[in-house]
């Protein structure tokens, strides 16, 4: 799935590696450093997606000394955000595709209004049409239980770190 967002995310990695770069080469008192290629500041271009995001998720924390119940939040963070597009982008094709499947089925009803329609040609598109209808709402909401799912092992993380928080001020 391309969004604006998820380029946006991607330029905005690509300036802080670049950022790194300068300050590690303005950081030496010589300057005799080498610079880095331009393969480790740019991201891959092949593979899966979801390494790239761990792999550029883990470059920032390290970066920035970040401890691991930050980075598995953070990275929690990015997948319930992940899911959520997919779930907005999949409701949008649902909302696209229910309004075809109202037309079919608009003229699958003129159709039966006929005396003489071809009856074994009008069941065979209806249960076309309800299989597709099926499949989309069944797809859709797969990707919003993902979600949903996603959200609650988020607020429970988030409540687990909370919980470690304050343990020490309430003896818990």
């Amino acid at each position: 799935m391309i969004s604006p967002g998820m380029s946006s995310c991607e330029h905005t990695i690509n300036t802080l590696r670049y950022a790194d770069r300068v300050k590690e080469l303005g950081a030496d008192e010589g300057g005799n450093s080498p610079p880095m290629n331009d393969e480790e500041l740019m991201l891959r271009a092949g593979g899966d997606d979801g390494d790239n995001e761990d792999a550029d998720l883990s470059l920032v924390c390290s970066r920035n000394g970040t401890d691991k119940s930050t980075f598995d939040m953070m990275k929690i963070v990015s997948s319930l955000t992940a899911a959520e597009e997919e779930a907005l982008y999949s409701q949008y094709n649902l909302e696209q595709n229910m309004k075809s499947w109202m037309k079919e089925m608009s003229n699958l009803i003129t159709r039966s209004s006929t005396v003489d329609y071809d009856q074994e040609k009008y069941v065979r598109d209806s249960v076309n049409l309800t299989n597709k209808m099926f499949s989309g709402l069944s797809e859709c909401m797969g990707k919003v239980i993902v979600a949903l799912i996603l959200s609650v092992l988020f607020f429970l993380f988030f409540i687990s770190c909370n919980l470690q928080f304050f343990s020490g001020f309430f003896f818990l």
